[in-house]
């Protein structure tokens, strides 16, 4: 919808863009005016991610309802309670221009701790990167979110996409394991 000029009462009325009216019996089209965000993703950046999170050798979609167990074994740093895994990602700028500034993603878990942090990160008009990380994730079940341009540095045509979740299970102990020593004891317990 879009305003139309005054009727004859002075009195801006509104009519669907593209249909035409009578105005003191003439046929008057209705303009339709270009915004800045026009089209399907606007002449802003609109950044987001697709797919979804692989961590290790498992891809887990965005939006995933089930918990995804990880691989121990893919772990590249072991710890008791957490392990270091890395974890790719793809951003992706669906809008028109490219990002005007530089910015910066993060993945917490649990929506609360950060455990990656990616700055100086840009994009042009439609343009996609694949990012990898080695965030320390904990034991258990969790929730990973990406939040891109978290500090919302960069205006977009859509803000409502920039953060995406997966939930995961991990189980311990995760990482490479210390080989056997003599009669099945773990090396270094004797």
């Amino acid at each position: 919808m879009r305003s139309t000029p005054p009727d004859h009462s002075g009195v801006l009325r509104r009519v669907p863009a593209g249909r035409i009216f009578r105005r003191m019996n003439r046929v008057v089209p209705v303009l339709l005016l270009a915004t800045a965000a026009s089209g399907p993703t606007g002449n802003l950046p609109d950044l987001t991610s697709r797919g979804g999170l692989r961590v290790g050798s498992v891809l887990i979609p965005w939006g995933n309802a089930a918990a995804v167990e990880l691989k121990g074994a893919d772990a590249v740093q072991p710890g008791a309670q957490a392990c270091a895994f890395n974890a790719t990602y793809e951003m992706t700028n669906l809008g028109g221009a490219a990002t005007p500034v530089p910015f910066t993603n993060r993945l917490r878990v649990d929506g609360a701790t950060v455990v990656a942090t990616n700055s100086g990160l840009t994009l042009a008009a439609r343009e996609t990167k694949s990012i990898t990380t080695s965030p320390y994730l904990p034991v258990g079940k969790h929730a990973i979110e990406l939040s891109l341009d978290d500090e919302n540095a960069v205006a977009e045509s859509n803000e409502t996409n920039n953060r995406v979740r997966i939930l995961y299970d991990l189980k311990a102990p995760c990482g490479p394991q210390p080989p056997p020593g003599p009669a099945g004891t773990p090396a270094g317990r004797r």
